[in-house]
């Protein structure tokens, strides 16, 4: 994250929140003082390229 400015008291939603993204965008936001809510349906992707 480019702008590393403080976020007080933000609530932030984030879905998909167990999976590498949501996890790594989690650790961020909760280091610059966001509240964070998770949400995550632990399903894998079972997709056939």
């Amino acid at each position: 994250m480019g702008n590393n400015q403080p976020l007080p008291r933000s609530k932030v939603l984030i879905t998909g929140g167990l999976g590498f993204i949501g996890s790594t965008l989690a650790r961020c936001l909760v280091k610059l003082g966001a509240q964070m809510t998770l949400v995550d349906s632990l399903h894998r992707s079972l997709n056939s390229f």
